[in-house]
């Protein structure tokens, strides 16, 4: 695996304009000279206005996102058309297919995560604004499907069978704890306490 550190404790050991030196990198070798040595001292505004400007950039962003995303769907709602406020904000307008709860959607993610609100509104509805991480971004319906009667009465069939198994489950699992309790208190098994420590997913009557 990579690692830097006996090339960095080398060179911080080495002296100005000494014989080039080598030393491990994890991966192989490498050479290097200290040509140069600057002393540890606090940076000027000048060394550190980008760190400084791109810390505050990485700050005010997710912000300034948030209030954009706002006033487009400001917009929207007071037009009545997204694609319009779109454009006059400059904002890009994308079209996705139809999709699920599960459904991902590029730029956007995994609709019933980041926003299952949407799957509340009427075909026609604009969204509020939505926090995607990466972008802000205002939807409208366009079309909209709903299960047929095939389809939720298949899922109620799957959800019932998962159901009954379920119970099935917890009904046996309560039988064999209380079978076992009673026989404990009978005295006709004895369990292993270190054994059972050591492996809790395996016992025996």
């Amino acid at each position: 695996m990579p690692d830097g550190s006996q090339v960095i404790s080398k060179a911080f050991a080495a002296k100005q304009g000494g014989e080039p030196q080598f030393a491990s990198t994890g991966e192989g070798f490498a050479i290097f000279q200290v040509t140069g040595i600057t002393p540890a001292h606090a940076p000027s505004f000048a060394e550190y206005k980008d760190t400084i400007a791109k810390d505050y950039a990485n700050e005010r962003l997710p912000q300034l996102l948030a209030e954009k995303t706002k006033q487009l769907a400001d917009k929207a709602h007071a037009s009545g058309d997204l694609a319009k406020a779109a454009k006059e904000m400059g904002a890009t307008v994308k079209t996705s297919d139809l999709v699920g709860d599960s459904g991902q959607v590029p730029d956007f993610g995994q609709v019933g995560s980041v926003a299952p609100e949407l799957f509340a509104l009427k075909v026609g509805d604009i969204s509020g604004p939505i926090n995607a991480q990466r972008t802000g971004v205002v939807a409208k319906l366009i079309d909209k499907q709903e299960p047929t009667a095939d389809e939720i009465a298949k899922n109620l069939d799957q959800t019932r069978e998962q159901a009954l198994y379920q119970r099935r489950e917890d009904a046996f699992n309560i039988f064999v704890a209380a079978t076992e309790d009673r026989y404990k208190k009978a005295k006709l098994i004895q369990m292993n306490t270190k054994l059972a420590q050591k492996s809790p997913d395996l016992g025996g009557l």
